[in-house]
């Protein structure tokens, strides 16, 4: 299915018969370590190799969802990977310049939340970490802000022991 939506994608650009040469593409992503900067770079090149476009489009390495929106907002970034929630709540907000808004949403990737706590920690469940230091990633991720949304309702969260070998 991406496949498909990359071919036609190609096949539409080439045949419109324009050049692309000056287009610059500018991706955000999130952390260099993560899912989001690792797609963002395959983006990246496959869109150098099959796109006809002078240069290959820029990867930024950012902090998160809210911080990609808001570049996305300012129009430094053309292509941004968001949380759901965070997209949601961005499109929501009042933008000052209509133009700037997204023009396609797509779900790409499920982001998965783990929490671990180490062994000696009073917390089993959930519930347990009200009032204990968590942390939850970069200032201007999406995880940021959903993780207080995780903490409600979870008193049947338990802790499994980590697996040994």
């Amino acid at each position: 299915m991406r496949g498909a939506g990359l071919a036609g994608v190609t096949v539409l650009a080439a045949s419109c018969g324009t050049s692309f040469d000056d287009v610059r593409l500018t991706i955000a992503t999130g952390g260099t370590q993560g899912v989001y900067y690792a797609l963002g770079n395959a983006l990246a090149q496959a869109w150098h190799e099959r796109l006809p476009l002078g240069r290959r489009p820029q990867v930024l390495s950012t902090d998160g969802s809210r911080a990609n929106l808001d570049l996305l907002d300012a129009g430094t970034a053309d292509v941004v990977f968001s949380a759901a929630d965070a997209a949601a709540l961005n499109l929501s907000a009042s933008v000052p310049d209509e133009s700037r808004r997204p023009a396609a949403l797509a779900r790409l990737y499920d982001d998965v939340v783990h929490v671990v706590v180490r062994a000696d920690s009073p917390a089993v469940r959930l519930a347990d970490l009200r009032g204990l230091r968590v942390s939850v990633g970069a200032a201007n991720s999406g995880v940021l802000l959903i993780a207080p949304c995780g903490c409600r309702g979870t008193a049947s969260a338990t802790r499994r022991p980590p697996p040994t070998g």
